[in-house]
Parts: C-alpha cells; structure tokens; sequence
C-alpha cells in the first residue's frame, strides 16, 4: 500500500502516455528539481537534509533521478536528519505522522537510533516519539494531535486521550500544514522551472510540481482515524468541539474537514466546504496560477483558493442546488 501511494504520487507528474512502465527515469524537466534534492540530501545541514527528504516522498523522485517506488528507501535520510536535532519540533511532528503508514519506521532503525531493536510495527521508535510529544508541554496542539494517533496504535488508550485534551488546550492548528508547503518551497527556491505549458500535458513543469506538492497534503481523515474514533465517545463531546472549532479556523482546508468528523453532522457546513475543496481540486487540473502555493504556505489553503474565487469573480459558497455530485 505504501509503495503504490508513493508511485501513484509520482504518476501524478507523468504526461499523458507517460514514461515505459519499466522506465524508472524522470523527464527531462523535471532534472533541475532532481538536482537540488541531490544537493539537499547531501547537505552537512540536517534541515537541508530533510528538505531533500520531504522534496523527494512529495514528487516520488530519488536524488539518483529514478522514480521513487518505496518511501522507505527515505527513512535513513529522515531519521539522520532527526537524530541530529530531535528537539526539533516539526521534524518530530512529521515523523509522528510518517511512522503511521508512510514509513515503517521499524528494524533497523531501532539500532539506529540506540533504541532496542525495534520490531516491524516499530516497536522501538514509535514509544520514543511518543514519550518525547508527551514529556513536551509547552508543544502546539499539532503536535499533541498527531500523538493520540500514535498512543491509539500502540494500544495506549489513557495516553491518547491524555494528548486529546492537549491538542484541544493548545493551539495552533494548521500550522503543520504551512510549514510543510513552506520548507518545500524554500527547498525549491531558485530552481528553474518554466511556465510554458507542456505540449503533451497542457500545464507547465512550474504548475506539475506545484501540483503535485498541494496533492501531497494526504487526506486528513485517512490517518486520523484514532482521534474520530475519540471523539466519537460520549465523555469526549466537550473537548471535541474545541479542538473542532480550533480546526475550523486553522485556515486549512484538511483540517476543516477533519472539523466535521469530530462533532454531530452539519450538512451546510459540509457543503460548504465540498465547494472550496472542489474550487481547489479544478484550479489544479487547469494548473495553479504563480504565487498560489505561496500564499497557501503563508496563509493556508482556504485563504489561497478564496482569494482565487475572488480573483476570479466566483462566488465563495455553492450555488443554490450545486453539489459534488453534480459538478462537472
């Protein structure tokens, strides 16, 4: 399942009739953007290194210009970049969310990081991360989040809902997001990719990568799965509707949706972000205009596709009688 998701990722920047199935090499355009993951994964600093990482799982690109086919041919990277600043915050949030299916984060990275050896499931690194997220009270309530997630895993129902009510104490929420677009983009700072559309795709190399950045923003509720099912009990209402509400305000169109997992259906609510998402997912067929993925790093994505609503003279909520299943 790992490996498709990522080769799926990757055929995400293929051109229609795409590349020989037992090619693994990237297109031609796409060489200015292998040569700075190269440069990145070899750099002396770890979050350099990390960009690298992050740049290569987004696109589904190796730093060698192959396809990528397993993620966890990045987990050395990922782990060596962490190992050199585990303080650092984000890097143990994304690892946190990595470990839940996109990596295996299992033997040997226990070795690695001078835990015991760790089992298939991870059985050494995950209790680390967990135990770091936990012992730090002064983390966002990203960070908080993504460890009820793993206490779930690890069967540790009092610790996850420990971080539960943390994640609806703190704030911000949407910032893991923003960070995320905003380190791929720096990596991507100063690489040359033209706005001339393809002939064979309609878009230009510019608005395929861009593209494919966006869409590796995986799909909230597809990993969150411990947390809905929290916030399902009873005795967990209160503190559900605040970290909803805290969602519902991120600025961030996945974690507005996760928002309406956690509290009692709102089907206007719903609509109304069915809309927005839509808007967005259209605006990517076409290709992104300059500037878009910036603003969503600086803003977040419900900010970036208003403002291109706007831009546009589109309306910012649904038209009477539309809905997803009617759209074109």
């Amino acid at each position: 399942m790992r490996q498709r998701a990522t080769l799926l990722l990757f055929l995400s920047l293929l051109l229609p009739g795409g590349l020989n199935a037992q090619d693994r090499s990237v297109p031609d355009w796409l060489q200015p953007v292998v040569t700075r993951i190269a440069a990145l994964q070899a750099s002396d600093v770890p979050a350099e290194r990390w960009q690298g990482a992050e740049l290569s799982l987004a696109l589904g690109v190796q730093a060698d210009g192959q396809r990528l086919t397993d993620a966890d041919a990045l987990t050395p990277v990922f782990l060596d970049a962490w190992q050199a600043a585990p303080a650092h915050r984000f890097h143990r949030h994304r690892l946190l969310r990595l470990c839940q299916g996109t990596l295996t984060c299992g033997d040997p990275v226990g070795r690695n990081l001078g835990l015991p050896t760790a089992a298939p499931t991870g059985a050494g690194l995950l209790p680390a991360l967990l135990e770091a997220q936990r012992a730090d009270d002064q983390d966002n309530g990203e960070g908080a989040w993504q460890a009820v997630q793993v206490a779930w895993r690890l069967e540790e129902v009092g610790m996850a809902t420990q971080q539960l009510r943390a994640a609806a104490e703190r704030q911000p929420f949407g910032d893991g997001t923003r960070r995320l677009l905003a380190m791929q983009l720096q990596a991507l700072a100063g690489v040359s990719l033209s706005d001339t559309p393809l002939e064979e795709a309609d878009r230009s190399p510019r608005q395929i990568v861009e593209d494919a950045l966006l869409g590796s923003l995986e799909e909230r509720t597809l990993w969150d799965f411990a947390g809905i099912a929290l916030c399902g009990q009873a005795q967990h209402s209160a503190t559900c509707r605040r970290l909803a509400t805290q969602m519902t305000a991120s600025g961030d169109l996945g974690l507005q949706e996760l928002a309406l997992r956690l509290v009692p259906a709102d089907p206007d609510a719903q609509r109304a972000l069915d809309w927005l998402q839509w808007q967005q997912l259209s605006a990517r067929r076409r290709g992104l205009p300059a500037g878009y993925l910036q603003r969503a790093a600086r803003e977040g994505t419900t900010a970036a596709i208003s403002r291109l609503l706007q831009e546009n003279g589109l309306p910012l909520t649904p038209p009477a009688g539309w809905s997803p299943d009617t759209a074109p």
